[in-house]
């Protein structure tokens, strides 16, 4: 038997001697044991019990793997698993093939992305998919993958579930006069320059610079001379001053220098912009 599972099952034959019987369970399992027939009856002379030998019955069973489980990533960068599958042979789980791959993307609330699956030019069965997502806001992402398994001709499936939890940054700075009072009305570019990782971007890329003016849209402190930019992708930040408060001249020699991970996606420049 497996374990300490012991199952006695019986049946009565019928009148040409036959009965059946069956075992099942919810997690593959081996078991091992032996028939045994008693008041064996033959041209009406009744020979007692007989045992047949040792037999051993698998209950095969598959499973999802997902590589990695969880996660947490800055927005916009790609998420990347592995999918394959197992087969537990009775002994051990065992690399097997699989059909007809799927999943599920739940974004949150608010959450928008992009995926996609590459499970090889070759035809089914697979040997392993290629899912690849992202997220463009803060939130978690739980995707579910959901495999078909032929075994000795009984057809199946399983599916597997693992979270993401997607991170945005946010930067924050001051401006004041020469006297130490909050200063409003300047303008600043902020780009990243590198990703979390470390790699540079492509500093073409408009889309890893934001131009921001006190107290407009983008600027989430709403008071003169304090700035908080949101939504920000993971990496290292610089920010310099583009525009001076009308009146007054602007410190465009000093370019600041943030970097916003997972652990502290929040920078902030503590020294004041003169």
């Amino acid at each position: 038997l497996d374990d300490t599972d012991v199952v006695t099952l019986t049946c009565t034959t019928d009148a040409d001697g036959v009965c059946s019987t069956s075992i099942t369970s919810d997690e593959a399992k081996t078991y091992q044991g032996s028939a045994t027939v008693y008041d064996v009856n033959v041209d009406g002379l009744v020979i007692g019990s007989r045992t047949s030998e040792e037999i051993t019955v698998y209950l095969v069973d598959g499973r999802v793997v997902i590589d990695p489980l969880g996660g947490t990533l800055g927005i916009g960068e790609d998420q990347t698993l592995a999918i394959t599958a197992e087969l537990y042979d009775g002994t051990s789980w065992i690399s097997t093939t699989f059909t007809s791959p799927s999943y599920d993307l739940t974004f949150a609330e608010g959450q928008t992305g992009t995926d996609s699956i590459d499970c090889g030019d070759t035809p089914e069965p697979f040997t392993q998919c290629i899912i690849t997502f992202s997220a463009d806001s803060e939130g978690v992402v739980t995707i579910t993958v959901t495999l078909t398994f032929t075994i000795d001709g009984a057809v199946f499936t399983r599916s597997s579930s693992t979270s993401v939890t997607y991170v945005a940054g946010s930067l924050s700075w001051f401006k004041e006069d020469d006297s130490g009072n909050p200063l409003g009305g300047a303008t600043f570019e902020t780009c990243r320059v590198e990703d979390r990782h470390g790699n540079p971007v492509d500093p073409t890329d408009p889309n890893e610079c934001i131009t921001v003016l006190d107290n407009d849209v983008i600027d989430l402190d709403s008071r003169d001379g304090f700035f908080n930019v949101g939504d920000l992708k993971l990496g290292k930040w610089e920010l310099e001053e583009t525009v001076a408060p009308e009146g007054y001249l602007g410190d465009f020699s000093r370019v600041d220098s943030v970097i916003l991970t997972t652990d502290t996606p929040d920078g902030e420049i503590g020294r004041a912009h003169v």
